[in-house]
């Protein structure tokens, strides 16, 4: 994580600045990456390719860009805290990223508009029946919820489209539901174990979300908890611009 930092320090009339690429109060803190650890040879372009991508989408599409900057850093900072913190986090940044970027896009796609003219027709043939105006305002409001698309059915299209799996969308919304609507629970080292595992599930979500819209293409590392990550190369999906 690149950071700009500058620092000033004076002794009487005597100035120094100094500009880094690394704040030193912070290098030390660590959260688990999906990129391959190689930064020389074979893998190396990698690297290089995934940071032309985030120059690309800085230049060309800043709003996606500070999504995923900002819900990065969320979770960046979540690692130094308690698994409870991490957890929310992490399940609210997911639920960002598509709030901030897939559903807008879903939204605009053909299937979308193709609804919008069915919800049109059937609204024009519930004011026909013969109801109460209580019956037919909520039979009009139920409809109009047709062509609401929650962070759950944008998963699913993204199920769909091969971007992400069942599985992910699965433990997403366990630790999305635990994280609001917590409980006490017994601290031992299985339930520990247990939040580590759903951390580190939903975590390759969220890497998947950010280097897809990134239109990242490469090997990544798929994070388990208690075991080495595993390795896949993953093909970008266009689903942003279709």
């Amino acid at each position: 994580m690149p950071q700009f930092v500058y620092i000033q320090k004076r002794e009487g009339t005597n100035k120094q600045e100094t500009i880094s690429s690394v704040d030193n109060t912070q290098k030390h803190q660590r959260a688990s990456s999906p990129m391959v650890a190689n930064v020389v040879g074979e893998n190396s372009i990698y690297h290089y390719m995934l940071f032309n991508q985030i120059l690309y989408l800085h230049k060309n599409n800043h709003k996606h860009f500070e999504s995923i900057y900002s819900q990065w850093e969320r979770v960046w900072f979540s690692f130094q805290s308690k698994n409870s913190i991490m957890m929310l986090t992490l399940s609210v940044a997911i639920e960002g990223l598509l709030n901030d970027i897939y559903i807008p896009a879903f939204k605009t796609s053909e299937e979308n508009v193709e609804l919008a003219y069915e919800i049109a027709e059937i609204k024009q043939q519930i004011k026909t029946l013969h109801l109460t105006e209580i019956q037919r305002g909520r039979l009009l409001s139920n409809v109009s919820y047709w062509k609401a698309i929650t962070a759950a059915t944008a998963l699913e299209k993204l199920i769909v489209q091969g971007v992400i799996t069942k599985e992910d969308k699965r433990l997403w919304q366990e630790l999305r539901n635990e994280s609001a609507h917590p409980k006490v629970r017994e601290n031992n080292l299985a339930n520990e174990r247990l939040e580590h595992e759903k951390v580190s599930s939903c975590l390759n979500l969220f890497h998947k979300l950010v280097l897809n819209t990134l239109a990242f293409s490469g090997p990544i590392a798929i994070l388990q908890a208690g075991k080495e990550p595993s390795y896949i190369k993953l093909i970008h999906t266009e689903v942003l611009n279709k």
